[in-house]
């Protein structure tokens, strides 16, 4: 412990509350997440290609990188994802619909628009598994990059903060259902 305290910098200290915050609080934060997966592309870019800035330039660009992240996450998650989970079940269906029933006919593009509306909600729903295995992948990544370990104990390390990140994001959040009276 005493080694890791000697060498830690302030981007570790970031990388590590970030990474901890992300293992827990990843899906129920999501502009946290994208913040994270941005710091750490940040990190790993600043650390490779600007080996030689002050860990203080170094850091500055990480932040930035986050912040970007969350903004981008903010403002366009929800859009984003409709849009796609649309344009998927629409023109998947239209695809499917053509190739093996074309004998529908007119029937093709209200059914291709049923079928936006349900990718539409598919997206949502798979969002949020989604979320809960990137964000505990980032901040296991995010602590064990920082720890100073060696390989193989980081890896280790990462696996373990993953399943850790995993359970405690799929634990149940949600209120238990009152009954009527």
């Amino acid at each position: 412990m005493e080694t890791f305290l000697n060498h830690v910098t302030a981007t570790d200290l970031v990388a590590i509350g970030l990474g901890l915050a992300l293992l827990v609080l990843g899906r129920r934060l999501f502009w946290l997440a994208l913040a994270g997966v941005g710091f750490l592309a940040a990190v790993v870019l600043t650390r490779q290609l600007l080996a030689d800035a002050a860990p203080l330039v170094q850091l500055a660009l990480a932040l930035g990188a986050g912040l970007l992240g969350a903004f981008v996450a903010v403002t366009a998650q929800r859009l984003a994802l409709s849009f796609g989970g649309f344009v998927v079940g629409a023109f998947g269906a239209a695809w499917g619909l053509q190739t093996f029933a074309p004998d529908l006919g007119n029937w093709i593009l209200p059914a291709a628009l049923v079928a936006g509306v349900l990718g539409v909600l598919l997206a949502h729903s798979l969002f949020e598994v989604a979320l809960v295995v990137v964000s505990s992948g980032a901040g296991a990544a995010l602590v064990a990059g920082a720890s100073g370990l060696t390989p193989p104990k980081d890896l280790w390390l990462a696996v373990g903060l993953f399943v850790v990140g995993l359970v405690a994001q799929s634990g149940g959040d949600k209120a238990p259902r009152r009954k009527s009276d």
